[in-house]
């Protein structure tokens, strides 16, 4: 692991939403394996005190848990079925769209 500061901001450019939760959870473990972390959030290693940068309404769903791993898991349970949804219902909505007589799947 390498020991140079990091500026979690310029490698997380998402503040973690039930929308972008598969594209922020991609720049996490992006950033984590660029500094051999990822045996942490997968709970492979024993980890370290919880430090990822999240929004008010993340840390209202993990405050009190004590790992990584803990955290981890429980945001996955709580914004990936939601992503899931948000993307079929934005994929819905994109096949309804028409332009003259044919829809955009035609």
């Amino acid at each position: 692991m390498s020991s140079v500061s990091l500026n979690v901001g310029n490698f997380v450019t998402l503040c973690l939403k039930v929308e972008n939760y598969p594209l922020w959870r991609e720049q996490i473990l992006a950033l984590a394996e660029s500094q051999e972390l990822v045996a942490y959030l997968t709970g492979e290693a024993t980890p370290p005190e919880a430090i990822l940068p999240l929004q008010e309404e993340a840390l209202g769903i993990v405050i009190g848990l004590d790992t990584s791993t803990q955290v981890w898991t429980t945001l996955k349970e709580a914004y990936a079925q939601s992503s899931q949804e948000h993307q079929f219902q934005l994929t819905q909505q994109l096949q309804s769209y028409e332009k003259g007589s044919r829809n955009v799947s035609q």
